[in-house]
């Protein structure tokens, strides 16, 4: 009886152990039938390079060794310098002036043939001027597509046509003209043409600026009224006979060779060489002016009359119109020379500067 209760004991204690250690059973799986294996999706043609998005190109191949610049989000990239100040290509030229001076002539020459036609014809005449001034504007224009003259050589043409003139008009008395329009009108046309075209030749020789032609111009006037207001001084019987007018030809021939000789010296600007000669012109009035009312009265003879004074006046215009000269030399300068003249400067440049943290302007150049 004994040995039945250890042997019932011994079997209750070894059957959770058991219970433990007995692998489950598992349960029974659905049979599934193989697949066959999946084709890959055949391709006719080769793709050498990746599809990209409509639009939008192939990205660019970055060299070896240099990784693509990256630009910081929401900074646009910098502007590129700018130079603020440029010179000018292209300085303005005297074509302009080269053709209306042969205009004049032109015009000057169609008068001179119907004075020496006598034409009566008012259309004729008219339509001949016109001739003449097309005439004479297209072998300037011509001229002009030649030889490109600058603004200097313009002035110039002017200043020896007017010049070739003055001494055309001054010559007829001393040669003897008896001052008819059949004399007076070919004088003046090829003393008028010689004139310009020497003016011009002249100007293109010596590379004359517009300052240094006004500043030859300024000096004829003067010497033509030195040589008047001189010879009204030393007149004596009260006419214009040969010797008065040769000293006129005299003073406006020098003045133009003095003003000619010193020309290439001098750096003068067109703005200021035209403000003496408006200072001139300006003097010239004033001391007439002021010799006309101090003039009045008693005389140097002991004699007095309300008319002023010949030689007084002759004086005050002598001394206003050189004193005025002068004056407008001295006041000018400080001026700017002509930009031939000029100091050569390099152009400035001018560009934003922006960071996050720093937002400015930057200068570039030679100061």
């Amino acid at each position: 009886m004994y040995a039945r209760s250890i042997t019932l004991a011994m079997l209750l204690a070894a059957s959770p152990a058991l219970a433990q250690t007995a692998p489950p059973t598992p349960a029974p799986q659905p049979q599934v039938p193989p697949q066959p294996p999946q084709q890959p999706y055949p391709q006719p043609y080769p793709q050498p390079y990746p599809q990209q998005p409509y639009g939008y190109p192939p990205p660019q191949q970055q060299p070896y060794g240099y990784p693509p610049p990256q630009q910081p989000y929401g900074y646009p990239p910098p502007p590129q310098p700018q130079p603020m100040f440029q010179p000018d290509a292209t300085p303005p030229g005297g074509d302009l002036e080269v053709v209306a001076d042969f205009a004049l002539l032109g015009i000057l020459g169609s008068v001179t043939l119907i004075d020496a036609r006598d034409l009566g014809d008012e259309g004729t005449g008219t339509l001949m001027v016109m001739a003449g001034a097309a005439a004479g504007a297209g072998t300037g224009f011509l001229l002009s597509e030649k030889i490109h003259p600058t603004r200097g050589d313009g002035h110039a043409t002017t200043m020896g046509m007017g010049l070739g003139m003055a001494n055309g008009a001054l010559l007829l008395v001393p040669l003897g003209l008896e001052g008819s329009s059949e004399e007076v009108l070919p004088t003046l046309l090829v003393s008028g043409t010689v004139g310009a075209i020497g003016g011009l030749a002249l100007s293109r020789g010596m590379e004359l600026t517009p300052g240094q032609t006004m500043f030859a111009t300024n000096l004829s006037l003067l010497g033509l009224g030195t040589s008047a207001i001189a010879g009204a001084l030393l007149d004596t019987d009260g006419e214009f006979d040969k010797g008065e007018m040769s000293a006129l030809l005299v003073g406006l021939d020098g003045g133009a060779a003095a003003g000619i000789l010193l020309a290439p010296k001098i750096d003068w600007s067109y703005r200021r060489a035209r403000m003496v000669g408006i200072a001139s012109l300006v003097g010239f009035m004033s001391g007439s002016l002021i010799a006309t009312a101090l003039s009045n009265g008693e005389r140097a003879d002991g004699t007095s009359s309300n008319d002023p004074d010949p030689d007084a006046v002759a004086g005050g215009l002598l001394a206003g119109m050189w004193g005025g000269f002068l004056l407008g030399a001295k006041l000018t300068q400080g001026w700017s020379p002509d930009p031939k003249y000029a100091p050569r400067r390099n152009p400035v440049a001018i560009a934003p500067l922006a960071s996050p943290s720093t937002v400015g302007v930057s200068l570039g150049g030679t100061f």
